[in-house]
């Protein structure tokens, strides 16, 4: 038996040992995760959803004109300068002034704002920028596109699950909870993360298969194009249109977005922060999100016209192998959006809210794994 074999071998036997320290082998949680799903499954339809349609209703009322500004957003052209503290030409922003224009298709489905297409430059050039934020690149978005004014919530998830039957069962099960425990199993995920959660809490534990389903969905059901933000999107819209270390300036500021070292006490419903210049909330803090690109070592392959890198960084992985869930062709997807919970340690210093909010910060992750602290956030076309 090679050494490769003997360890992993060793890890699995270990796993099978210590069973009692997670909580997916506990038959009493397992029995409990299943029952709190089944709670959350059916309390979208009897609370979620009418109080939804009450709140879509009001909003049609004074958004009568939705239709007809979003036929003019291809009309509003007229470019000019917002980055008034940028040394050069190239480090300027440039954006589409149009107005900000929100737009929803239904009350299952997210609230929409739309993002100008603009001309930026991706990338981190402050003290604690990663080389995987380098080379610094001009990139230029040719059209406006919708975001999610929101992460995706637990309700807006939920109800998905409820009507398509939907089980979050592709790639790894279970979620990795307080990045210290695994809980094995099909019911630990986004419906029984390891918390109390409400319905306008991030749906987290969201894998990559989960989130491009759930966009699969939607745009079926609304006959529009939902999608993931490719990374070039994320980091402009996170940006707000500033060109800054973060989304409201140079400085770091406590209070700006959610973001702590206490583990789920720091889950706070969406929203709970102020928007971001582009009227966007909790695009850096809140959980982190998968986004369309597979992962490289840095942009010297980024596409300048913000499309999504098709090819990257192989998956791979121990766990993968362990759990047969590592395919040929998968690749690292990129992460964005910081996290609400960060700890580590980077260069021999506390890797800690400072970095994980900075606008250009990017991170990686198996497109199989969920986590506590990754949930999923939602692009659309403009027809």
């Amino acid at each position: 038996m090679n050494l490769k074999r003997v360890i992993i071998v060793a890890f699995a036997s270990t796993l099978s040992a210590c069973g009692t320290l997670y909580p997916g082998s506990d038959p009493k949680i397992m029995a409990e995760a299943i029952e709190e799903k089944n709670k959350l499954l059916e309390a979208v339809i009897s609370e979620w959803a009418p109080e939804r349609a009450k709140k879509f209703d009001t909003w049609k009322l004074s958004h009568e004109n939705s239709e007809s500004l979003i036929r003019s957003l291809e009309l509003e052209t007229r470019e000019g300068s917002i980055s008034e503290n940028s040394p050069t030409s190239e480090e300027s922003v440039v954006y589409s002034n149009l107005s900000r224009i929100e737009i929803w298709d239904g009350s299952y489905a997210p609230l929409m704002i739309a993002v100008p297409g603009g001309e930026f430059s991706i990338g981190g050039t402050d003290k604690l920028a990663f080389d995987r934020e380098a080379p610094r690149r001009k990139i230029k978005l040719s059209r406006p596109f919708f975001v999610s004014k929101y992460p995706i919530t637990v309700g807006e998830f939920a109800y998905f699950a409820r009507e398509t039957g939907y089980k979050s069962e592709t790639g790894i099960k279970g979620c990795l909870y307080n990045y210290f425990m695994w809980q094995i199993g099909a019911e630990h995920g986004w419906a029984y993360p390891g918390y109390a959660q409400s319905f306008d809490y991030p749906a987290v534990c969201i894998n990559k298969h989960d989130a491009t389903a759930y966009a699969a969905w939607l745009s079926e059901k609304t006959k529009q194009a939902y999608r993931l933000l490719t990374e070039s999107e994320y980091e402009w819209a996170a940006s707000g249109g500033r060109d800054s270390v973060y989304p409201w300036g140079d400085e770091f500021e406590n209070g700006k977005a959610n973001c702590s070292v206490r583990g789920t006490e720091g889950v706070k419903p969406v929203g709970s922060y102020e928007p971001n210049g582009f009227g966007l909330y909790d695009m850096v803090g809140g959980p982190m999100t998968f986004v369309a690109d597979c992962y490289t070592e840095d942009y010297t392959v980024l596409p300048s016209d913000g499309r999504a890198v098709t090819s990257g960084k192989p998956a791979g992985g121990l766990v993968g192998r362990l759990t047969g869930t590592d395919k040929p062709n998968e690749c690292l997807s990129s992460m964005r959006g910081g996290s609400w919970w960060v700890i580590g340690v980077s260069r021999y210093e506390l890797y800690d809210c400072t970095n994980a909010l900075r606008v250009s910060h990017r991170g990686f992750g198996n497109i199989n794994s969920r986590n506590f602290a990754v949930g999923l956030r939602l692009a659309r076309e403009i027809p």
